[in-house]
């Protein structure tokens, strides 16, 4: 408890006690000192793994891989040079980061439970993901499922740097990646 916590509580108490405040205890003041108190809590919690066209968590494209083991607190590694992926044992299951001339350029999720920014993820409809992004989505054929397979393409309102491409099939994500333009278009990963 803070020394102005403790303040307002004495002094609410000093108010209840006294002959002409006693049915006047404020509070209002104390309901709003505890929801500011939650707020307060809920900014200390640990980063969640939320996906964004710039990144994952802390995590942001575009960052030395140095960096990004730093930003993790995990020595990652590449093992091919130019192109390959890393999967980082302090993130959950499922998530990939494509690294190319050391330089983390995408994020790959492929498991349910690893949301974006909006809520999209793995095993939502196609139509769902449409709904959440509206105009700044568009599809297009996949490369090699079409016509039962799609991607679903966002693009933010005048960022040229960065996209959001979701896989489906038969009308479901099955799974998507975010990051910068070029490597976040490759369809084969690095190969």
């Amino acid at each position: 408890m803070t020394a102005i916590d403790a303040r307002r509580l004495l002094l609410v108490g000093l108010l209840a006690c006294s002959p002409a405040g006693r049915d006047r205890v404020d509070t209002a003041s104390a309901t709003a000192d505890t929801a500011r108190d939650s707020a307060v809590a809920a900014d200390t919690t640990p980063p969640r793994w939320v996906v964004r066209a710039d990144g994952i968590g802390p995590l942001r494209v575009g960052v030395p891989l140095a960096a990004a083991s730093r930003t993790l607190g995990e020595t990652l590694r590449v093992t091919q040079a130019g192109c390959d992926h890393v999967n980082p044992t302090t993130m959950p299951e499922g998530i990939l980061l494509m690294v190319i001339d050391d330089t983390v350029a995408r994020v790959e999720v492929g498991s349910a439970g690893i949301h974006t920014a909006e809520g999209a993820q793995v095993g939502d409809s196609e139509s769902r993901v449409l709904e959440l992004y509206g105009a700044q989505a568009r599809i297009e054929p996949h490369k090699y499922t079409y016509p039962d397979g799609h991607y679903v393409v966002v693009t933010r309102p005048g960022d040229t740097l960065h996209r959001i491409i979701f896989e489906t099939l038969k009308g479901r994500v099955t799974l998507y990646r975010a990051g910068r333009v070029p490597a976040v278009q490759l369809v084969e990963g690095c190969s």
